[in-house]
């Protein structure tokens, strides 16, 4: 029988399997270099591997988090 903390422990272990997955699709098809959506200016590919689908650099992502 299975109960919830099994069933939550599942979830947990497929959504962890999910990101990866989707975050090694992202690397291999990511842009050496993304425009920020607010400024313009050219995204860090440092921020880009970390942040895959972030739209902002990170002056501008702090800005949007502070209003």
């Amino acid at each position: 029988m299975i109960d919830a903390a099994d069933r939550a422990a599942a979830d947990e272990a497929r959504a962890w399997e999910v990101f990866q997955q989707g975050r090694a699709q992202q690397e291999a098809v990511a842009p050496e270099h993304r425009d920020c959506l607010d400024c313009g200016e050219s995204i860090p590919s440092q921020r880009l591997r970390t942040v895959p689908r972030t739209r902002r650099c990170q002056p501008c992502a702090n800005e949007v988090e502070r209003r």
